[in-house]
Parts: C-alpha cells; structure tokens; sequence
C-alpha cells in the first residue's frame, strides 16, 4: 500500500510525543490541577479546603455573586462580628453564627453547632464558607477533619497549611484542639512545648 511506511512513522512518532504538562500556569495566577488557592492579587476569594469546605472573609460572605459562582449556599461566622447587611444575602443561603471568640459562649457547644451545619451542608451536596476576622474559621475546619474525617490534629494541620500556608493558631487555641483531639481519638499526635506546636 503507497504510504503505509510514512503513516507508520507518523503515528509512532506521535505516540513518542511526550504528553503535556499536569500543571500549567493561567494568567490569573492560579494553576490548573492545583489546589484552588488565593494569591495576592484576590484575598477575598475562597480558599477550598474539601469540595463542599471553604475558608473565606467578611467581604466574600457578603458578596452575593461570588457566593453563588462558587455554589456556596451557607456561611458559618466563627466569631462574635456580625455580617453586616445581611438582608442582601440570597434568602436560600443558611447562616449561622457560632461566636468562638466571645468570653461568655461554651466551646462545646459552638463546635456541635458548627459542626452539624457542615455536615447537613455535605449530605445536601452544598458548600459551606466558614469566616471570621481572626482565627476561629482555621480551627474549625481542623476540628471538622479530626472530627468527621478522623484525621489526627497533625494531619489535618498538614492538610490546611498546605492549602492556607499563613495559617495561624494561637497557644490557648492549639491547647483547646490538642485536648479535642484527645477527647476524639484517645491520644494526641502533637504536642505544646515552650509555646509551639510539635510534633
């Protein structure tokens, strides 16, 4: 048959041909194939813990568009601010305020609450944005890991630090989830010394 030599080559050449890269830069700094994270151009957008777990700010719990591109259709404020203008939000999205930071509040209590609300969000097949201005929304999402998904404080520290890498949890917060971890699994997988959280 005229050509079957050249169309062989052809074809084997193009099988020699090595396969695109997993990861190749966009223009607006993210990465295709990479953990969706922000850079310093968009703070504000939502940083994906797990498919239906989300980290964000007062601005993106306010902000009605990015809440439904995104799919979020629940907020949990970790903190005793409340979200203002709350009347603009779509009626259709749960809100839940879970004040952590307040001195008169139970912890126990707050957790449950703030747990219940991200588990019901993942049986419904929503997305959930936990927020708050310090630094209750980290801790909560490292309560949710050990505590839905049984991971030990280190691996769910190791899980959100590679997705939130300016993640930081005070000495007082890191004892509270060091002895939920105890309560949860029977021992702890990290210890506090001089301050600092060690493995």
């Amino acid at each position: 048959v005229v050509g079957s030599r050249d169309d062989g080559a052809a074809a084997a050449a193009a099988d020699r041909k090595a396969p695109p890269p997993a990861v190749c830069a966009k223009a607006d700094g993210y990465e295709e194939g990479a953990p969706a994270r922000p850079h310093a151009g968009h703070p504000d957008i939502p940083l994906e813990i797990l498919p239906f777990l989300m980290l964000g700010t007062f601005r993106t719990a306010a902000d009605n568009n990015l809440l439904t591109a995104m799919g979020i259709n629940a907020l949990l404020n970790c903190c005793d601010q409340e979200l203002e203008d709350r009347e603009f939000i779509d009626p259709s999205v749960k809100y839940l305020q879970c004040a952590f930071d307040s001195f008169h509040t139970s912890l126990s209590l707050q957790r449950q609450k703030a747990m219940d609300l991200v588990s019901s969000t993942r049986r419904a097949g929503g997305r959930v944005l936990v927020f708050c201005n310090g630094h209750w929304h980290g801790a909560v999402c490292l309560m949710y890991l050990m505590w839905e998904c049984r991971l030990t404080l280190l691996q769910a520290l190791a899980l959100v630090q590679y997705k939130k890498s300016q993640l930081r949890i005070s000495r007082k917060l890191c004892a509270y989830l060091m002895h939920y971890e105890a309560v949860l699994h029977g021992s702890n997988s990290m210890r506090l010394v001089d301050g600092v959280v060690t493995e």
